[in-house]
This record gives structure tokens, sequence and C-alpha cells, in this order.
């Protein structure tokens, strides 16, 4: 009788999983065989095992981390062995290896292993990673260096947030008031205070009914990657603003709590930054945090963040960011205290960081803002306050017009329940009163895709990174109180994008609710603004419009709208 033994999957599926075709198939098939597959003699074995490609593997990650920590570091990082270290080992230790290993790869269904290895342990996931490495370092030859990167990156790219480090932070002091009190005999006041809005979008820099001053000396967080690409670099210098959770001030400080917001500040690698960049502000929407704008399958074709840093000829950088209440960014104990005009306002003091030299010692001006859907109404919110749009040069608005398609909303709005309820977030905290997106339910993907446009794979990760959303947020869309998009300036040009087939805010039909091309949008929308209004709609997408095949189409739309206005010096830079 034939020996039974673990079955695997082929090289080639494997070669499909990594995005990389070997020239010579024996490096793959080597990096996969496990030792005891050769001492069992399995039917699929190399005759040699994957240590000795785990040895160059090995010193392949070595080389990238160390080559990333080099080019991408604070002065005071670099001058220490030791942290260099330290950063070294957080990102390439065993454990990181073979998560990605076991819960990205799938390595349990490729690695050919004797009948006593059933269960991989983390030790075979990490030799196993670092042998693929190897192979691959090995049989691309001269290229190494850009391939090898360009694999690793595709593995890694959404673990970034597992490995943000803090560096150093300095103490943080807040003092509050109320506006009876005379601020000129406050002594010695500090000269990097901020001076903070009411939470009320409708007021006026002279309506401030209480204010919150808070002297920040600021803060750094430094996120570890594998490696940074040949082609472009994200430099993540990550700060902490700390906000107000509540929408008014409490003047006396007590019950005041702070919260911190995670961003991610990318540009080209090799780019000399100046006051003159342009920067694209992304702000994510209901159920999303940063990843829709740097998705991490497949980020070649569904990254906004990647495809505009690499063709914008380094002119653009982008601010990419977890919402308050999402990803990485704090969370209040109660999701209803999240509302659009608390968002609005993060928004506003992310500008007044990047306007006052926070992100590389740059005073930056030229912001454009880039929302979708629900991060549209945020985008919408502060370009009509005529106190937080002192900032804003555009806004590029995506899946989001002023009438929705009320079939597609209840649809939409049946699929949601409680988070706290969801298999994904069983082991995390989540308020008490947020939602997400029912998994048992199909709602999801027909309100987010038309599935002819779409890849299957691309909803199956969507439905792994999703996150949580408030029924405040719900209100952005304002079901009931419109935004006064009126108010925004004529100084602010809009570009708005929708898919053709968004059924939150298209009627498929094409009678009532069209958006089937631009004029029609235009026209649509054109009631609703004062400033100029351009359009473009994604051929066959759904409300996700990031995330269906033609993605880059738009993506280019967004970089040839940019480039139209140039944007030179638009923005308040004090």
């Amino acid at each position: 009788m034939p020996k039974q033994c673990i079955k695997v999957n082929s090289l080639t599926d494997f070669e499909d999983v990594i995005g990389y075709k070997f020239q010579n198939p024996s490096y793959l098939h080597q990096a996969l065989t496990h030792v005891t597959a050769v001492t069992e003699e399995h039917p699929q074995a190399y005759h040699t095992d994957l240590l000795p490609l785990a040895f160059v593997g090995d010193a392949v990650l070595k080389y990238s981390v160390a080559r990333y920590l080099f080019l991408n570091r604070p002065d005071h990082v670099i001058e220490s062995c030791e942290k260099l270290h330290q950063g070294a080992q957080k990102i390439i230790s065993n454990k990181v290896l073979a998560a990605t290993a076991e819960k990205k790869l799938d390595l349990n269904k490729y690695l050919i292993r004797g009948n006593g290895s059933q269960v991989l342990t983390e030790k075979m996931y990490a030799d196993c990673i670092q042998a693929i490495f190897g192979a691959i370092a090995l049989d691309c030859g001269a290229n190494q260096q850009e391939v090898i990167f360009h694999v690793i990156d595709k593995m890694y790219s959404d673990r970034y947030d597992e490995w943000v480090r803090e560096i150093s932070f300095d103490t943080m002091e807040i003092q509050m008031w109320s506006n009876e009190r005379n601020l000129e005999n406050i002594p010695e006041w500090p000269k990097t205070e901020l001076q903070l809005a009411t939470h009320n979008r409708n007021s006026s820099a002279s309506e401030y009914n209480q204010n919150c001053c808070q002297s920040l000396n600021r803060v750094l967080m430094w996120t570890f990657t594998t490696f940074g690409s040949l082609i472009f670099a994200f430099i993540m210098i990550d700060e902490l603003i700390m906000i107000p959770s509540k929408v008014t001030v409490d003047p006396t400080g007590i019950g005041r709590t702070l919260y911190p917001i995670v961003t991610w500040f990318c540009w080209k690698n090799g780019t000399v930054l100046s006051t003159n960049q342009i920067i694209h502000l992304t702000i994510s929407g209901f159920t999303y945090d940063h990843t829709y704008w740097d998705f991490p399958y497949q980020p070649y074709n569904y990254s906004y963040v990647n495809y505009i840093i690499e063709n914008s000829n380094g002119n653009i950088a982008v601010l990419n960011f977890d919402r308050f209440g999402v990803g990485l960014s704090g969370k209040p104990l109660l999701a209803s205290l999240i509302t659009g005009d608390v968002h609005a306002y993060v928004v506003y003091q992310l500008m007044q960081k990047l306007s006052q030299g926070y992100y590389q010692n740059i005073s930056f001006s030229n912001i454009v803002l880039v929302g979708h859907s629900l991060g549209t109404g945020i985008a919408l919110i502060v370009a009509s306050n005529n106190v937080y749009n002192q900032y804003v040069c555009g806004v590029i608005a995506t899946g989001f017009i002023h009438l929705i398609n009320p079939v597609g909303f209840a649809t939409f709005g049946a699929s949601l329940y409680l988070a706290a309820l969801d298999p994904k977030f069983k082991n995390q905290f989540v308020p008490a009163d947020s939602l997400t997106t029912n998994p048992n339910t199909t709602g999801r993907q027909d309100a987010f895709y038309n599935i002819d446009d779409a890849d299957m794979n691309v909803i199956r990760k969507d439905e792994q990174l999703k996150t949580i959303a408030s029924a405040g947020e719900v209100l952005v869309i304002r079901l009931f109180v419109p935004i006064e998009t009126r108010n925004i300036p004529t100084t602010i040009p809009m570009l708005i994008v929708m898919g053709q087939n968004d059924v939150l805010f298209c009627n498929l039909l094409n009678i009532a609710l069209s958006c089937n091309d631009a004029n029609t949008i235009i026209n649509r929308e054109k009631d609703d603004y004062t400033t100029t209004i351009e359009a473009y709609v994604l051929e066959n997408s759904g409300h996700d419009i990031n995330l269906h095949r033609n993605a880059r189409d738009w993506f280019q739309a967004a970089l040839d709208w940019t480039n139209k206005y140039s944007f030179e010096n638009c923005g308040c830079s004090k």
C-alpha cells in the first residue's frame, strides 16, 4: 500500500500568491521542502531541504532592514547601534515572520513536510519564509534588489501597523480656560500654543464660546517596515495629534480625555520636499481606516497612495491617517461621541500640523482634501467652514453626492449590526455602541461593489480589513440636515468622482438618479455649489472606486486634475 503523505498545493499556485514567477523553479521547490520531508522521502520533496536557502534569506532580510533604517531614520536613531538592532529585531523576529507566513501566505498549504509535522511551529514558518526570500534573491540575479523589495513590500504592506515603534516623545502640557479669563494675564505663555475653535462648524473666529489652548511638544513615532522600495519609500513619521474627546471643551479640565491620531506621511524617495509641495490629505469612509487609500492586496492596482507617489514626479506627497475611532487611533468609550463635526475638527488640526512644520520641519501650504463617502462628507464640512477652510486648496470628493438612492441605503443599513458581535473584533476593544457590517449577509458586498468589475480576492480582503463605525457618522451623509456646500469658497475647486454603478447614490436604471457620465453628475450637483466643480465617472465601478479593477483610471484622473490647478501658495502657511 502506498505511503500516506501530507498533500500540498502546487508550486505554480504559490507563485501566484507571492506575485513572483521563478526562472528556476527548483529554488522554490527547495524553499518549500522541510527537512522532515527529505528524511521521510516524501514523494514531492526536493532532494535538499530549505535550510541553506533560509541562511541566504536571513542575510537578505537583515540587509534590507539595515538599508531601510539607515536611509529613513531620525539622526538620533542612526547614531545608536542599540536602537538599530532593536528595530531590526522587532521587524524580522520569528514571531513576525511566522505570522506573515501563516496568515498571509497560508504556507501550511504549500510546505512539503513529513507526517510528524502536521501542525507547523513558529520556527518552521519563519525558516520557510526566509528560504523563500533567499530563493527569490538567487533567482532574480542582477535585478535582485528591485524584485525582492517588490515581493516583500507586497507581503508586508498591511503589517506596517504591527511595527509601529515609539522612539521618543516629550512631555505634553494642556491648559484650559474659560473665555472670561484674560489671556494677557497668563505669564510666559508658550509660543507653540494652539488656539482651538469649538467643534461647531458654523462658528467663526469671533464666535468661539469656549477655547482650549494646548501646548504640544512634538511627538514622533517611527514606523519600521521591512523595506523601502527602490522606486519610492514610505517615510512613516507618525504624529500623535492629541484631541479633546468631546464636541465642546470643558473649561475646567474636568473629565477631559485626549486621544492619539496616527498618521502616515508619504513621499517619493529622492524628492526634496519644499513648502510648494502639494499634499493630498486622504480621509477614509464608513467602516474603513487608512488601508482604503493604501490597500495591501496588489497595491500596484489598488493603492491610491502608491499610484500618486509613483506617478506625480515627486510633486505630491500624501498624508494618510486612521480617523478618530478606527485603526490605531484612539477610541472613545462610546462611538456615539464620534460625529462628522468631530472628524472635521481632527482634519483641521492635521492641516494645522502640516502648515506649522510638524512633518519634516516644512510648512506645507498646498493641501488638497481627498475623501471617500463618509470621508468626503467630512471634507465638505471642513471646506464649508470659514475657519477650517483657510488651509484647503481643493477637494477631491469621491463616492458622495447630495441625493441618495434610498433603496441602496436601506439595503446597506440592514446589513449593520453591533461590532461587538462580530468575530473579527472578538479580542479587541470596541465601543459598546459601535457598528460594522454583518459578515453573514451580502450587504457590504452589494453596497460597495459591482461584482462584474471586482476581484473576489479584494472583496475577501476588504472583509478582513473592515473596521467599526458609529451611528453619528451616518448623519454626515446628511439624510436630514444638508451640508452647506454652497458655503465652499470659489477659491476651492472640486473634483467629484463617482462609480457608474454606485447603488448608494445612483439608480442603475439611469432614470432619476443617473451617474452615467460626468455631465450628468455636474447637472445633479451644480445647484449645490458656487465653486467650480468638475466630475469623473469610473466606468462600471460600484461605490468603492479604489477597489475595482479599473481603479487606476480614476487615480490618473485625480492626478491630472491636481496638475491642472498647480495649487501654488493657495493655503494658509502661518
